[in-house]
C-alpha cells in the first residue's frame, strides 16, 4: 500500500506497519499576506487561517495521495464562483477518520479521509466542496466570528473539531480531534464553539445545490449523502453535532434538500438509511477503494479496533472486492492480541480474511507478513517461516528485511556445521548476500 498515512502514524506514535516518511513540511511558520478591503475581523480571521494552515502542514496532518489530492481539487474548483472574491480556493483531504469538512474564511477548505470514504458519488463530492465554498463567499465565518468573540477564550482546544459542514462530532474523542488538542491548534473565531447558525446551514446546502445542478450533476446528490450519515450515525438526535444544539438536525437537512432539489423538477429515491447497498463500478468508487482502506487503517492507528471493524464491515458492503479493506479488517481483529494467539476460531477467520485478501490481489505483500506473524504466534513455524518468505518475494524493497530475515532464520535454523569443518570457517549465511 502506499505511504500516504504518513502525518497521524507519527503524530500518534503507532507505528505498527508504516513509517513515517515522506510529507512535505514546513519548517518556520511565514507572514501571512492579506488582501486589502479586508474589514479588522476578516483581516485576523484570514491570518489565523493561514496560520492553521501552516500547522497542519508542518504535523504532516494532509493525505499523501497525489491522485486523490488533484482530483479533489480540480473538482473544488469547479464549485467557485466566477468571481470568488479575495479568497484563493485550495482543497485539501485530511487525515481523520470521521464524516466530516470545514472551510477557513480565506478558502482554505479540508475534507477528511473518513467522508471521502462514506460518499458513494462525484455529485455528493460535488455537493459538499459546494456548500463549503458557499460558507466562505457568504462569509459565515466572519459573522459568526462577530457574535462569539465573547467565547474566543475557551475554544483553544476545540478548534478544527467544531469546525464542521456536514459532520457529526458524535464520537469527539477520536481523529482530528486529539491531535488539534495536543498541537495547539487555535482558529479561536466563528465556527470554534457554536459552529455556523441553522440559517448560514440551510443558506450553504441550499445555494450548494443550484450550483451542483449547473455542472450537470444530480441535485438529489445533497439529500443523499445526509441519508449516508443518517446511516453512519445511527442516532439522529445525538448527532447536533458536538457542542452546540442550533446546529441542523441531519432529518432536517436531509428533508429540506430533498424539498429544493423536487422543486426543480428531480424526483429522489432515497436509499434507507439503515442498510447499504453495493455502489456501481464508477470511476469515483474506484478511486475511492485505496481511501476506504486508508480510512479502517486509521481507526486501527488510533486503537479504535471496534470501529475498525464496523467501518470495514461497512465499506465492505459497497466493496466486496477491496483487498487492502479485507486485510485491515483482519488487522483490526489481530492488533489487540499483540504477540498472544488468538483462539483456533479468531485465528481461522484471520487466515481467510488474508488468503481471500491475496486471492483479490497477489501483490499484497503485507498479508503474506501478517500471516507469517499469525503463524509463528499459534506455534507453526514451517509456515510462518513460508509466509515470511512469500513476504520478501511478493514486496518491493520492504523495510523490514533484515527483521524478517532475521524471523526466518531463528523459525527456520541452519543445519549445524560438519563436523569436519575447521575451526573459524564459516558456514554459508542462511540469507544470502542480499543487503538493503
Amino acid at each position: 500500500m502506499p505511504a500516504r498515512l504518513v502525518g497521524f502514524g507519527c503524530i500518534l506514535a503507532l507505528m505498527f506497519s508504516l513509517g513515517c516518511r515522506g510529507s512535505e513540511r514546513l519548517t518556520e511558520p511565514t507572514e501571512i499576506a492579506v488582501p486589502p478591503g479586508l474589514t479588522e475581523s476578516e483581516a485576523k480571521l484570514w491570518r489565523m487561517s493561514g496560520h492553521e494552515t501552516q500547522a497542519i502542514q508542518r504535523t504532516g496532518l494532509l493525505y499523501q495521495d497525489p491522485e486523490v489530492t488533484a482530483y479533489v481539487q480540480a473538482l473544488g474548483e469547479r464549485m467557485v464562483p466566477a468571481q470568488p472574491g479575495p479568497a484563493t480556493y485550495e482543497f485539501h483531504v485530511l487525515l481523520d477518520p470521521e464524516a466530516n469538512a470545514f472551510a477557513f474564511p480565506d478558502g482554505t477548505i479540508y475534507v477528511h479521509l473518513g467522508l471521502l470514504s462514506l460518499l458513494e458519488s462525484e455529485a455528493q463530492l460535488a455537493h459538499v466542496l459546494a456548500h463549503e465554498v458557499v460558507h466562505v463567499e457568504a462569509r459565515h465565518s466572519v459573522k459568526q466570528y462577530d457574535n462569539q468573540q465573547s467565547v474566543v477564550g475557551t475554544t483553544q482546544v476545540l478548534s478544527l473539531a467544531a469546525a464542521i459542514g456536514f459532520g457529526s462530532m458524535g464520537t469527539a474523542a477520536a481523529g482530528l480531534f486529539n491531535v488539534a488538542s495536543q498541537l495547539s491548534l487555535g482558529l479561536t473565531a466563528s465556527i470554534a464553539v457554536s459552529g455556523y447558525s441553522r440559517e448560514a446551514e440551510r443558506e450553504a446546502d441550499v445555494r450548494a445545490i443550484g450550483r451542483i445542478a449547473a455542472e450537470g450533476y444530480d441535485p438529489c446528490a445533497s439529500a443523499e449523502t445526509f441519508t449516508l450519515l443518517l446511516r453512519e450515525y445511527d442516532d439522529p438526535d445525538a448527532v447536533a453535532s458536538f457542542v452546540y444544539a442550533s446546529h441542523p438536525r441531519l432529518k432536517e437537512r436531509q428533508a429540506y434538500s430533498t424539498e429544493e432539489a423536487e422543486a426543480r423538477g428531480t424526483a429522489c429515491a432515497l436509499p434507507d438509511d439503515s442498510t447499504a447497498t453495493a455502489v456501481p463500478d464508477t470511476a469515483y468508487a474506484r478511486l475511492m477503494r485505496g481511501v476506504r482502506a486508508d480510512q479502517v487503517e486509521l481507526w486501527i492507528r488510533s486503537e479504535q479496533y471496534d470501529r475498525a471493524i464496523d467501518q470495514a464491515d461497512r465499506l465492505l458492503d459497497l466493496d466486496d472486492a477491496n483487498a487492502p479493506l479485507w486485510y485491515w479488517r483482519a488487522e483490526a481483529i489481530r492488533q489487540p492480541y499483540g504477540d498472544a494467539a488468538p483462539s483456533d476460531s479468531v485465528t481461522t477467520e484471520l487466515e481467510e480474511h488474508y488468503r481471500y485478501a491475496l486471492d483479490l490481489d497477489p501483490s499484497l505483500a503485507i498479508a503474506h507478513r501478517s500471516l507469517g506473524a499469525l503463524y509463528e504466534a499459534r506455534g507453526d513455524t514451517d509456515a510462518a517461516a513460508d509466509a515470511y518468505e512469500q513476504y520478501l518475494a511478493t514486496a518491493s524493497r520492504p523495510r523490514d528485511r533484515r527483521f524478517i530475515q532475521h524471523r526466518i532464520d531463528t523459525l527456520r535454523p541452519t543445519a549445524p556445521a560438519d563436523a569436519t569443518t575447521s575451526p573459524g570457517e564459516a558456514e554459508p549465511s542462511s540469507s544470502g548476500d542480499e543487503q538493503d
